[in-house]
Protein backbone atom coordinates (compact mmCIF):
# COMPACT_ATOMS: atom_id res chain seq x y z
CA UNK A 1 0.00 0.00 0.00
CA UNK A 2 1.38 3.76 -0.83
CA UNK A 3 1.62 6.25 0.66
CA UNK A 4 -1.02 9.07 0.55
CA UNK A 5 -3.84 11.41 2.23
CA UNK A 6 -7.31 10.39 2.90
CA UNK A 7 -10.06 12.50 4.25
CA UNK A 8 -13.68 10.62 3.41
CA UNK A 9 -17.12 12.28 3.29
CA UNK A 10 -19.26 11.23 6.18
CA UNK A 11 -20.67 7.70 5.74
CA UNK A 12 -17.36 6.41 4.09
CA UNK A 13 -14.33 4.27 5.64
CA UNK A 14 -11.18 5.89 4.87
CA UNK A 15 -9.46 2.87 5.66
CA UNK A 16 -11.00 0.74 2.99
CA UNK A 17 -12.85 2.66 0.77
CA UNK A 18 -11.07 3.51 -2.76
CA UNK A 19 -13.59 5.63 -4.43
CA UNK A 20 -11.92 9.18 -5.07
CA UNK A 21 -15.69 10.75 -4.94
CA UNK A 22 -16.16 10.06 -1.24
CA UNK A 23 -13.16 11.55 0.04
CA UNK A 24 -12.60 15.25 0.74
CA UNK A 25 -8.57 15.15 0.05
CA UNK A 26 -7.82 11.85 -1.27
CA UNK A 27 -3.59 11.49 -1.97
CA UNK A 28 -2.54 7.89 -3.05
CA UNK A 29 0.53 7.23 -4.33
CA UNK A 30 -0.46 4.35 -5.81
CA UNK A 31 -3.13 6.13 -8.02
CA UNK A 32 -1.05 8.21 -11.05
CA UNK A 33 -3.96 10.60 -11.08
CA UNK A 34 -4.12 14.22 -8.83
CA UNK A 35 -7.02 14.92 -7.29
CA UNK A 36 -7.27 18.22 -7.34
CA UNK A 37 -9.33 20.87 -4.72
CA UNK A 38 -10.21 24.25 -6.87
CA UNK A 39 -8.04 26.78 -5.11
CA UNK A 40 -9.31 30.23 -4.84
CA UNK A 41 -7.57 33.01 -5.73
CA UNK A 42 -10.62 35.42 -4.83
CA UNK A 43 -13.89 36.11 -4.82
CA UNK A 44 -16.28 39.38 -4.31
CA UNK A 45 -19.85 40.84 -4.93
CA UNK A 46 -19.94 44.20 -7.60
CA UNK A 47 -23.00 46.33 -8.55
CA UNK A 48 -22.96 46.33 -12.02
CA UNK A 49 -24.65 49.04 -14.23
CA UNK A 50 -23.70 47.71 -17.89
CA UNK A 51 -20.11 46.40 -17.33
CA UNK A 52 -17.22 46.14 -15.02
CA UNK A 53 -13.94 45.09 -15.68
CA UNK A 54 -12.18 43.00 -13.13
CA UNK A 55 -8.37 42.54 -13.39
CA UNK A 56 -7.22 39.28 -12.24
CA UNK A 57 -3.20 39.35 -13.06
CA UNK A 58 -2.85 35.49 -13.63
CA UNK A 59 -1.33 35.78 -17.13
CA UNK A 60 -3.89 32.66 -18.48
CA UNK A 61 -7.59 31.96 -18.42
CA UNK A 62 -8.74 30.90 -15.26
CA UNK A 63 -11.46 29.02 -13.96
CA UNK A 64 -14.45 31.25 -12.60
CA UNK A 65 -17.64 31.00 -11.71
CA UNK A 66 -20.15 34.43 -11.87
CA UNK A 67 -23.58 34.31 -10.31
CA UNK A 68 -26.09 37.73 -10.92
CA UNK A 69 -29.48 38.66 -8.97
CA UNK A 70 -31.84 38.19 -11.09
CA UNK A 71 -34.79 39.90 -9.34
CA UNK A 72 -34.37 40.64 -4.89
CA UNK A 73 -33.04 37.66 -3.04
CA UNK A 74 -32.91 35.44 -6.67
CA UNK A 75 -29.81 34.48 -8.12
CA UNK A 76 -28.62 33.11 -11.28
CA UNK A 77 -25.43 31.25 -12.81
CA UNK A 78 -23.91 33.09 -15.29
CA UNK A 79 -22.45 32.35 -18.97
CA UNK A 80 -21.12 34.07 -21.33
CA UNK A 81 -23.81 35.70 -24.20
CA UNK A 82 -27.07 34.65 -21.93
CA UNK A 83 -30.13 32.86 -24.11
CA UNK A 84 -32.55 34.05 -22.38
CA UNK A 85 -32.18 37.69 -22.91
CA UNK A 86 -32.12 38.91 -19.67
CA UNK A 87 -29.20 40.41 -19.99
CA UNK A 88 -26.28 39.54 -17.37
CA UNK A 89 -23.00 37.82 -19.14
CA UNK A 90 -19.34 37.48 -18.60
CA UNK A 91 -16.23 37.25 -20.23
CA UNK A 92 -12.58 35.93 -19.56
CA UNK A 93 -9.42 36.12 -20.69
CA UNK A 94 -5.67 36.16 -19.72
CA UNK A 95 -6.15 39.07 -18.65
CA UNK A 96 -9.23 40.35 -17.36
CA UNK A 97 -12.94 39.09 -15.87
CA UNK A 98 -15.44 40.96 -17.99
CA UNK A 99 -19.29 41.11 -16.50
CA UNK A 100 -22.14 43.04 -18.78
CA UNK A 101 -25.42 43.63 -17.71
CA UNK A 102 -29.07 45.46 -19.03
CA UNK A 103 -31.98 46.45 -17.63
CA UNK A 104 -30.70 48.05 -14.70
CA UNK A 105 -28.49 48.01 -11.87
CA UNK A 106 -27.54 44.11 -11.00
CA UNK A 107 -25.49 42.64 -8.36
CA UNK A 108 -22.97 39.98 -9.48
CA UNK A 109 -20.93 37.52 -7.23
CA UNK A 110 -17.92 35.83 -8.72
CA UNK A 111 -15.47 33.63 -7.76
CA UNK A 112 -11.99 33.77 -9.83
CA UNK A 113 -9.72 30.66 -9.16
CA UNK A 114 -5.94 29.70 -9.27
CA UNK A 115 -6.67 26.73 -11.78
CA UNK A 116 -5.60 27.53 -15.05
CA UNK A 117 -8.08 26.33 -18.04
CA UNK A 118 -5.46 27.10 -20.94
CA UNK A 119 -1.66 26.99 -19.74
CA UNK A 120 0.86 28.77 -17.92
CA UNK A 121 2.01 29.52 -14.33
CA UNK A 122 0.49 31.83 -11.71
CA UNK A 123 1.81 34.79 -11.39
CA UNK A 124 2.53 34.34 -7.49
CA UNK A 125 5.20 33.42 -7.62
CA UNK A 126 6.72 33.66 -3.72
CA UNK A 127 4.58 31.86 -0.86
CA UNK A 128 6.48 33.11 1.56
CA UNK A 129 7.97 31.14 4.54
CA UNK A 130 5.36 30.45 7.25
CA UNK A 131 3.90 27.55 8.66
CA UNK A 132 1.38 25.69 6.03
CA UNK A 133 -0.56 22.56 5.37
CA UNK A 134 0.21 21.64 1.32
CA UNK A 135 -0.23 18.52 -0.57
CA UNK A 136 2.14 18.85 -3.98
CA UNK A 137 0.97 16.66 -7.47
CA UNK A 138 2.97 14.02 -8.48
CA UNK A 139 6.18 14.87 -9.47
CA UNK A 140 6.00 17.99 -7.60
CA UNK A 141 8.75 19.15 -4.61
CA UNK A 142 6.49 20.33 -2.14
CA UNK A 143 9.07 22.51 -0.61
CA UNK A 144 10.67 24.00 -3.42
CA UNK A 145 7.77 24.46 -5.37
CA UNK A 146 6.42 28.28 -5.60
CA UNK A 147 3.07 27.90 -8.42
CA UNK A 148 0.01 27.08 -6.55
CA UNK A 149 -0.80 25.44 -9.15
CA UNK A 150 1.29 22.46 -8.81
CA UNK A 151 -0.47 21.69 -5.42
CA UNK A 152 -3.74 19.14 -4.61
CA UNK A 153 -4.20 21.55 -1.83
CA UNK A 154 -2.40 24.40 -0.39
CA UNK A 155 -3.35 25.84 3.10
CA UNK A 156 -2.79 29.55 2.02
CA UNK A 157 -5.73 29.29 -0.52
CA UNK A 158 -9.95 28.75 0.06
CA UNK A 159 -11.22 25.71 -1.65
CA UNK A 160 -14.64 25.83 -3.18
CA UNK A 161 -17.10 23.92 -1.05
CA UNK A 162 -19.76 21.94 -2.27
CA UNK A 163 -22.61 21.96 0.79
CA UNK A 164 -24.79 19.47 -1.02
CA UNK A 165 -25.24 17.41 -4.09
CA UNK A 166 -28.21 15.58 -5.33
CA UNK A 167 -30.14 14.22 -8.45
CA UNK A 168 -33.78 15.23 -9.68
CA UNK A 169 -35.64 13.59 -12.87
CA UNK A 170 -38.50 15.86 -14.42
CA UNK A 171 -40.90 14.80 -16.94
CA UNK A 172 -40.81 18.13 -19.66
CA UNK A 173 -44.55 18.75 -21.14
CA UNK A 174 -44.42 18.18 -24.95
CA UNK A 175 -44.46 21.83 -27.34
CA UNK A 176 -43.73 23.63 -24.04
CA UNK A 177 -41.37 26.63 -23.18
CA UNK A 178 -40.42 28.04 -20.05
CA UNK A 179 -41.18 25.06 -17.81
CA UNK A 180 -40.03 25.44 -14.24
CA UNK A 181 -39.19 22.76 -11.63
CA UNK A 182 -38.74 23.26 -7.88
CA UNK A 183 -36.33 21.66 -5.22
CA UNK A 184 -35.77 22.64 -1.53
CA UNK A 185 -31.68 23.28 -0.91
CA UNK A 186 -32.23 22.42 2.60
CA UNK A 187 -29.53 25.82 3.21
CA UNK A 188 -30.66 28.92 5.93
CA UNK A 189 -29.19 31.32 3.15
CA UNK A 190 -28.98 31.56 -0.46
CA UNK A 191 -26.75 29.38 -1.97
CA UNK A 192 -25.12 29.73 -5.46
CA UNK A 193 -26.18 26.28 -7.45
CA UNK A 194 -24.41 24.28 -10.87
CA UNK A 195 -26.59 21.98 -12.44
CA UNK A 196 -26.16 20.03 -15.35
CA UNK A 197 -28.76 17.40 -17.16
CA UNK A 198 -28.91 14.31 -19.03
CA UNK A 199 -31.93 13.67 -21.48
CA UNK A 200 -33.19 9.76 -21.13
CA UNK A 201 -32.18 7.98 -24.56
CA UNK A 202 -29.33 10.43 -25.65
CA UNK A 203 -25.81 10.10 -24.50
CA UNK A 204 -24.49 13.35 -23.35
CA UNK A 205 -25.05 15.51 -20.78
CA UNK A 206 -25.76 19.31 -21.18
CA UNK A 207 -25.32 22.39 -18.94
CA UNK A 208 -28.18 25.27 -18.37
CA UNK A 209 -27.80 27.89 -21.15
CA UNK A 210 -27.71 25.75 -24.21
CA UNK A 211 -29.66 22.82 -25.41
CA UNK A 212 -29.15 19.68 -25.54
CA UNK A 213 -26.86 19.11 -28.71
CA UNK A 214 -27.45 16.75 -31.16
CA UNK A 215 -25.58 16.98 -34.45
CA UNK A 216 -23.60 19.67 -36.19
CA UNK A 217 -22.69 20.37 -39.93
CA UNK A 218 -20.46 23.04 -41.53
CA UNK A 219 -23.40 24.37 -43.59
CA UNK A 220 -26.26 23.61 -41.11
CA UNK A 221 -24.41 24.56 -38.29
CA UNK A 222 -25.64 23.14 -34.37
CA UNK A 223 -29.14 21.53 -34.04
CA UNK A 224 -30.21 20.04 -31.02
CA UNK A 225 -32.50 17.27 -29.51
CA UNK A 226 -35.26 20.03 -28.93
CA UNK A 227 -34.77 20.35 -25.34
CA UNK A 228 -32.96 23.29 -23.80
CA UNK A 229 -31.90 23.67 -19.95
CA UNK A 230 -32.76 27.83 -20.03
CA UNK A 231 -31.34 28.23 -16.44
CA UNK A 232 -30.81 27.26 -12.85
CA UNK A 233 -31.24 29.80 -10.30
CA UNK A 234 -32.26 29.74 -6.22
CA UNK A 235 -33.70 31.73 -3.71
CA UNK A 236 -33.85 31.66 0.26
CA UNK A 237 -35.94 28.69 -0.04
CA UNK A 238 -35.90 26.94 -3.36
CA UNK A 239 -33.95 26.01 -6.54
CA UNK A 240 -35.56 26.52 -9.85
CA UNK A 241 -35.15 24.54 -12.91
CA UNK A 242 -36.52 25.88 -16.24
CA UNK A 243 -36.53 24.03 -19.31
CA UNK A 244 -38.01 24.16 -23.25
CA UNK A 245 -39.41 21.22 -24.99
CA UNK A 246 -40.23 21.52 -28.63
CA UNK A 247 -41.09 18.23 -29.46
CA UNK A 248 -44.34 16.99 -30.01
CA UNK A 249 -43.86 14.10 -27.14
CA UNK A 250 -43.12 14.39 -23.89
CA UNK A 251 -39.43 14.48 -22.56
CA UNK A 252 -37.73 13.18 -19.02
CA UNK A 253 -34.72 14.39 -17.82
CA UNK A 254 -32.44 14.26 -15.24
CA UNK A 255 -30.66 16.66 -13.53
CA UNK A 256 -27.76 16.62 -11.30
CA UNK A 257 -27.12 19.42 -9.17
CA UNK A 258 -24.66 20.73 -6.62
CA UNK A 259 -25.42 23.29 -3.46
CA UNK A 260 -22.78 25.29 -3.18
CA UNK A 261 -21.53 28.20 -1.19
CA UNK A 262 -23.95 31.11 0.20
CA UNK A 263 -23.77 34.00 -2.25
CA UNK A 264 -22.48 36.57 0.23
Amino acid sequence: MGRGIKVALPGYNAETDTNPDHFALYVNSDDPNDYVLIKEKEKDTVLVNTSETIAHGLGYVPMVLVFAEFSPGVWRRCYSRDITGWGAYYTIDGTNLKLYNSGGARQFAYHIFLDNITSGSASILHLGDHLVFKVAKHGVNAETATDPNDFIFHSDYNTFKIIREETKTVTLAASTDDQSFTEAHLQRFVPLVHAFAKQTGVAQVFLANSGNPDTWGPKAGLSTTGVTFNYVQADDTNITFNFSNSNGTTKEVTIRYFVLEKVT
